[in-house]
């Protein structure tokens, strides 16, 4: 959800009330910083007048006069280009006052000159360093050059004469007083002496590069100002003193700027700024909008910090609203940050970049309004909220990313990451993490971003039905494929070993089945694409492991193991016998909601379905008959199903029934009379069920396969699932739940 910030109700009085233009103005009082000055002999330090009106606004159009009441002491320059700068020199040491009037009114400062040092201190000194060093310097730009005095110790020593030479005045000049001007193209070197051996050499750079604005665009109030900056692209984005610009606008009637670069909104309209100097030219349009009443801005301020990666971006959203909550599309927010070093932001795009983890403040200003959060720059991990993935095809997963800290704790939401699939045969994935299954197999998803990052999640894309299958070779392998595309199966094992009874796990990825591969008869668990194989138990080859089952998390597997039903975690640790009866137990069926087994126990009295928790406990019959009773399966609701042998000795077939056991009705009948099921499974949701079927077929038995429908028009209508050469039958299928 959107955050909305309104504007003070004060401040739109205030906006109604302002003049069309401000031109008109009358100065009643001048304010002068600093306000006290400390310079050395023959060094200079500048001094910012601004005038205000009766109201409280700059008068932009104010026009200043500068004197020293002592010129032997301090002397006081400005130029036509700035006349709200003054410029302080050093003459000789005592204390002057410098006074700027604007008509009748005037303001002054307190100059104290001293015998000239870039940091005053005591003791003798033992290094002599001039800053800045180097020095990048544009045709005729000046800059002034500071010379410190340093003890042994590394503090600020007494300070004494400096005298400044060029090594190469064609490059670059310098005067007594430090002040450095470049000449021509090329590399020049500043030379400082301070006497007793104590000398320093500044490289000085001189360029004809371009400048430009550090803004694309200006966007204002009616009466609201900002300050422009100019810098140097080809420099690292070197600001230009404003002082050294000459300022102008097209328009005056929309906006004005001042001597200082501060550019003042008008009236409605669009106009340039326009700066010039070292026979270069910058242009910055200016739009001058209706007054902002309301911010609507994403992230939300009020939902906490916001956390960027290092070296990676979160992009801020700012829309501006008037007074009738209609958007300002030419508006755009002044963008203020605390701490530079730890976060940049670009200005067209208000994407915040991550550049020192640390924590600081990020300002979005409007003409009165403002929203401010706090921003945090975290270490680069990321992580996917899901380390595997089944699906069908054409389902759609949608996965997602989180900066996370060194311990794997979570941050926040991980943005700006590039999703790719290295298998696009098998799953795709789009610029915002959701996976589309295409094809049976296989795939990793990876997310990775631009500080070279990278997580991996592992996508298996699966039929809706696994089956145990024979080729014309009788060897039995297992298949997977949907009911609406029984035409094609993929083939998940392909060996001489058999596989027979799987299972996919509840979430799609992996597949317990029965085989003979690895010795004896045990329980293997594999990848969904028949990757990874491993033995689940370490029991002797000679005893006997089936049916593996998985309980509702996926986390372990139930089974029958010689005459008794075990459990074990999916890593193969901690097995754990359930059953010890004296009779056969085994056939397995987990609940729905984990809490319960059912199994099939064969005694002297015959077979019949038991029940009992999922540690064991409470081991009790369903109900005892005389009919054989068999592998129990569980519809979603709750209800168990199971095989039940009917008929006569001669005539006995098997029907799947099911019972309520919240009610303990009556069993009802699942599958059609005159129709012996040897296997069946039942379908995630319930309303399907797929079950095979021996048939005599040129005097040879065959498993065929059925899926039926329990609800709608097609309700207990069985349909054949053709043999695709090679394969000729079917055995175990299992819906995947």
């Amino acid at each position: 959800m959107v955050n909305r910030i309104a504007a003070p109700a004060a401040l739109l009085t205030l906006l109604n009330l302002l003049p069309s233009a401000t031109l008109a103005q009358t100065v009643v009082s001048l304010q002068v910083a600093p306000q006290t000055v400390e310079v050395g002999v023959g060094e200079r330090k500048s001094l910012l007048v601004t005038a205000y009106d009766s109201r409280g606004n700059v008068v932009p159009a104010a026009r200043f006069s500068w004197s020293s009441t002592q010129p032997g002491v301090a002397r006081v320059e400005s130029t036509p280009a700035t006349p709200n700068i003054g410029y302080v020199i050093g003459v000789s040491e005592g204390v002057a006052r410098i006074l700027v009037q604007v008509g009748a009114i005037s303001e002054a400062v307190t100059v104290s000159v001293t015998r000239g040092c870039g940091i005053p201190g005591t003791g003798d000194a033992a290094q002599l360093q001039v800053v800045p060093n180097p020095v990048l310097l544009l045709l005729t730009e000046e800059r002034v050059l500071e010379a410190r005095f340093i003890r042994a110790d590394g503090g600020p020593a007494s300070c004494g004469r400096v005298s400044w030479r060029s090594l190469r005045a064609e490059v670059a000049a310098v005067d007594q007083q430090g002040h450095v001007i470049g000449i021509t193209q090329g590399n020049g070197v500043i030379e400082a002496n301070g006497g007793a051996g104590l000398v320093d050499r500044v490289v000085v750079q001189v360029t004809t590069d371009s400048f430009r604005f550090r803004r694309d665009m200006l966007s204002l109030s009616p009466a609201e100002d900002d300050t422009v900056v100019v810098v140097v692209p080809a420099q690292s984005n070197r600001p230009i003193a404003n002082r050294e610009l000459q300022w102008a606008v097209t328009n005056p009637d929309v906006a004005l700027v001042s001597t200082s670069g501060v550019v003042t909104g008008l009236t409605e309209g669009s106009t340039e700024v326009i700066a010039r100097a070292f026979a270069k030219t910058a242009r910055m349009s200016v739009v001058v909008h209706r007054p902002i009443r309301f911010l609507e801005v994403l992230p939300r301020p009020d939902e906490g910090t916001v956390f960027i990666p290092l070296n990676g971006s979160v992009t801020f959203d700012v829309r501006m609203l008037d007074a009738s909550d209609v958007l300002i599309e030419e508006a755009r927010p002044s963008w203020v940050i605390e701490d530079r070093s730890i976060i940049t932001i670009d200005q067209a795009t208000a994407k915040v970049t991550g550049r020192k983890m640390g924590t600081t403040r990020l300002i979005a200003r409007a003409r009165g309004v403002e929203a401010t959060w706090d921003v945090e720059v975290v270490g680069p991990n990321i992580t996917i909220d899901r380390r595997r993935v089944g699906m069908s095809k054409g389902e759609q997963v949608s996965l997602r990313a989180a900066f996370v800290d060194d311990d794997g704790n979570r941050l926040a939401d991980a943005n700006d990451l590039t999703w790719t699939s290295l298998a696009s045969d098998v799953a795709i994935v789009d610029a915002r993490g959701n996976v589309t299954g295409v094809g049976f197999g296989g795939a990793r998803i990876v997310a990775s971003s631009a500080w070279g990052e990278a997580d991996t999640v592992e996508v298996f894309v699966q039929g809706q039905l696994l089956v145990a299958g024979y080729d014309t070779e009788g060897v039995p392998d297992l298949y997977t494929f949907d009911p609406d595309s029984v035409m094609v199966m993929v083939r998940i094992t392909d060996d001489v070993a058999t596989e027979v009874v799987a299972r996919y796990s509840p979430d799609g990825t992996r597949i317990a089945y029965v085989s003979n591969a690895l010795g004896g008869i045990k329980i293997l668990v594999i990848d969904a694409d028949g990757s990874d194989q491993r033995r689940l138990t370490h029991t002797p080859d000679s005893i006997l492991e089936d049916w593996p089952v998985w309980t509702p998390d996926g986390s372990r597997i139930v089974y029958s193991s010689g005459s008794s039903i075990w459990i074990i975690n999916v890593d193969g640790s901690n097995p754990r016998q359930l059953t010890s009866t004296g009779t056969w137990d085994n056939q397995p069926a987990v609940s729905p909601d984990g809490t319960m087994i059912a199994y099939q126990s064969t005694g002297r009295r015959g077979a019949d379905i038991h029940l009992m928790s999922i540690d064991g406990q409470q081991q009790r019959p369903l109900r005892e008959t005389s009919e054989l009773e068999m592998a129990p399966a569980w519809f979603p609701d709750g209800q168990l199903a199971y095989l039940s042998q009917q008929g006569s000795r001669r005539n006995q077939i098997q029907i799947v029934m099911r019972v309520d056991l919240t009610t303990g009705g009556t069993p009802t009948r699942v599958t059609p009379s005159g129709i012996s099921v040897q296997g069946y499974t039942i379908s995630a949701d319930g309303n399907t069920v797929a079950f095979t079927v021996q048939e005599q077929v040129n005097r040879r038995p065959m498993r065929k396969l059925f899926i039926m429908p329990l609800t709608g028009a097609a309700a207990g209508i069985p349909v054949e699932v053709p043999p695709v050469p090679p394969l000729q039958q079917f055995f175990f299928p299992a819906f995947r739940r």
